[in-house]
């Protein structure tokens, strides 16, 4: 059987530009985070 790479997030990640990185980085942190602190765009009353 022959090793190969397994190709995770990080290595993904890291494989990428710095600028699509950063951009990639940033939008999954801004789509993930709202889901799941349950925060909203307009406040409750």
């Amino acid at each position: 059987m022959t090793t190969t790479a397994k190709i995770t997030a990080g290595s993904r990640l890291q494989a990428m530009a710095p600028d699509r990185q950063a951009f990639f980085l940033l939008r999954t942190v801004f789509t993930v985070a709202p889901i799941l602190f349950g925060w909203t765009s307009s406040p409750t009353s």
